[in-house]
């Protein structure tokens, strides 16, 4: 391959509803909880997706797909308008979509995480600027979720979700 990806920090799906949606109101729900739910989803064919839909089948969890895409920012703003509930990465919600009133609820018997990497053209030059911001980066790992969230226990299953390709 041509590219080259660079492990740079792993993050967590999380539910993500309205804020009149009884899961709002939890500090945290059980993957069961999310039967019979209408969801909002990444494309079949995303990493993501395929990892979501075989953990939930392993555990015979039953949900709804409403509607599908493979693009963070649309499937939020299904959410918003009240299409469905969405897994969605913790670190893609914004104070502007808490603002517009979309909460992260944390699944707390499952730890569904995806990784998410740096890419880089292989063989190519590396300028000064870019060895510097990838170096930034690598220095400067978010752990600066601005809404001051706690991170999510250690869970008795971690499923690795593809490789954060999805937009």
């Amino acid at each position: 391959p041509r590219v080259q990806c660079l492990p740079f920090m792993k993050d967590h799906l999380v539910v993500v509803c309205q804020e009149d949606h009884p899961f709002a109101r939890k500090k945290s729900i059980k993957l069961a909880e999310l039967s019979g739910q209408n969801l909002v989803q990444f494309s079949a064919d995303t990493p993501t997706r395929r990892a979501t839909d075989e953990i939930l089948r392993e555990r015979n969890i039953s949900v709804n797909v409403r509607m599908e895409c493979d693009n963070i920012e649309i499937l939020k703003q299904m959410v918003e308008v009240g299409f469905g509930i969405a897994l969605m990465p913790r670190e893609s919600l914004t104070r502007n979509d808490r603002t517009a009133g979309l909460r992260p609820v944390p699944i707390d018997d499952v730890n569904l995480e995806r990784p998410i990497g740096i890419l880089l053209l292989k063989n190519a030059p590396r300028f000064k600027a870019v060895r510097a911001f990838v170096a930034t980066l690598c220095n400067t790992l978010p752990e600066k979720s601005s809404d001051k969230e706690k991170p999510l226990a250690p869970a008795p299953k971690t499923a690795g979700l593809g490789n954060g390709a999805e937009s």
